[in-house]
Order: structure tokens, then C-alpha cells, then sequence
């Protein structure tokens, strides 16, 4: 399926949002998660399946101060 992250159209085999960043190899611990513009909280990543045509955003979080 075809799905868009970070703007970017990104052909995944299917299943969750925990599963689409370890595809991308993308640490959950030091990411933030948007599903079609709604913010997806840690523990619901594993229950949401993504769908054709979902939008994510995932923003890292960054050393500093």
C-alpha cells in the first residue's frame, strides 16, 4: 500500500505504526507520531493499523538546549 511520511509517498507492506518504524528504522523512543494530523500516543502504536492512503508525520527529538 501507499501511505505518506513526512510528506513523502512510501510503499509498506501493511500492519502498524510501530512496525512502519522499525521499517524506516526509526527509534519509538524519541519520536513524535502523527496519523492523518492526530497524534498518536506511545501506547496506542501498536494497536493502529495503517490504511491505504494515510498520512504520517514523525517528528525526532533532538540533543540540545
Amino acid at each position: 500500500m501507499k501511505i505518506k511520511v513526512n510528506g513523502k509517498i512510501v510503499t509498506f507492506e501493511g500492519g502498524t505504526v510501530n512496525q512502519l518504524l522499525r521499517d524506516l528504522k526509526i527509534s519509538p523512543d524519541f519520536v513524535a507520531v502523527a496519523l492523518n494530523r492526530e497524534i498518536v500516543h506511545r501506547h496506542e502504536r501498536d494497536c493502529i493499523e495503517l490504511k491505504e492512503g494515510d498520512a504520517l508525520e514523525f517528528v525526532k527529538a533532538a540533543p540540545g538546549g
